[in-house]
């Protein structure tokens, strides 16, 4: 890499010893910073690591000719094959049928998922694998003592020298771990009211939930205590929750050996809400303290909700011959809050 990097300076004509950016490629041990440059670091192999992943699986079912059940839950966690990524995820799920009797049943389930993933931040449009390209590979992970002996701390240029920053440090010390959790009930029942007319009613409810919080400490950035980016700590918070019902009467008849008909009228009724909110603090007083009560001050400050209800009413008629020839008639019509009245 120096001589590669002398070689261009020298078709630049700019090999003068003295200047600021030839001293830390010569072999110079009088040099002040001499010991940093004396690496051979091969940034991209220090941010890999060997990525696995394993599952846990249980299921238990049974019942009778009147119920039956099935439980099944499991959980995955998988290590990235770069430092400080991977996720874990817990799903489980519930189903029930049950029959009442020979007109009514009734079915319900419920599953539930809640997933952890920590990932690399991007900082200023930049990610950790382009900053490992573009590190000096000269300079080392760790910082030195005056003898060359490696530290436990993170070694990193003075100041803002983004994007040269230490790609290892700025992986190993950045926080950027998000949650999801999702919630899905559904219930349904059907009722033979007379021979060939059935009626269903369907109710579920959706409910998304996620957050996040990421951090940036100064050993990943070099920022000081008077930049907007000095210990910056973002959260952002999402909840969606979406309720469904749908009742549906249905009607068949066959006529003869070779017609039959299907009558079908219901409505639907689909509400949705949503809200998120994202807040961006800094200056807070420890690396150990990233939350936004510690933070000096804030930057970013935006939210939005979102609410919607839909009624749909619905008909639909078909006839079919022979199994070849079919007609079909459908009528819908829908309104929504979001029209306003009358419209």
């Amino acid at each position: 890499y120096k001589v590669m990097r002398l070689e261009a300076l020298q078709n630049q004509g700019n090999i003068n010893p003295s200047n600021a950016a030839v001293q830390p490629l010569v072999d110079d041990p009088t040099y002040v910073a001499y010991l940093y440059y004396q690496n051979n670091t091969d940034w991209i192999k220090a941010l890999k690591q060997s990525g696995y992943t394993s599952w846990t699986n249980l299921s238990v079912s049974g019942g009778g000719e009147a119920m039956r059940y099935n439980f099944s839950t499991s959980y995955t966690q998988s290590r990235g094959t770069f430092i400080n990524t991977g996720f874990q995820r817990f799903t489980s799920r519930f189903n029930l049928d049950y029959k009442v009797s020979d007109k009514l049943k009734f079915s319900a389930n419920i599953s539930f998922a809640r997933t952890k993933k920590n990932d690399h931040a991007n900082y200023m449009n930049i990610t950790v694998y382009q900053l490992g390209h573009l590190r000096n590979p000269a300079l080392p992970i760790y910082d030195i003592d005056v003898n060359g002996n490696q530290l436990n701390s993170y070694f990193s240029l003075g100041g803002n020298q983004f994007p040269y920053d230490n790609p290892v440090a700025f992986a190993q010390t950045v926080s950027n771990d998000a949650f999801s959790t999702n919630l899905k009930p559904n219930i349904r029942a059907e009722l033979d009211v007379l021979k060939g007319l059935k009626y269903i009613s369907n109710a579920s409810l959706d409910f998304v939930g996620e957050n996040g919080l990421t951090f940036f400490p100064p050993e990943a950035t070099g920022n000081i205590w008077n930049d907007a980016m000095f210990n910056s700590v973002s959260t952002r918070d999402f909840e969606r929750v979406q309720m469904i019902l749908d009742n549906m009467l249905i009607y068949s008849k066959v006529f003869g050996t070779k017609a039959r008909t299907n009558f079908l009228v219901g409505n639907t009724i689909n509400t949705f809400n949503s809200g998120e909110l994202r807040v961006t603090n800094f200056a807070t007083s420890s690396t150990l303290l990233n939350t936004l009560g510690s933070a000096g001050g804030y930057s970013v400050l935006s939210s939005r909700n979102t609410k919607e209800t839909i009624l749909s009413l619905f008909a639909k008629a078909d006839l079919i011959y022979n199994d070849r020839y079919g007609f079909n008639v459908t009528v819908r019509r829908d309104g929504s809050s979001k029209f306003g009245g009358n419209r």
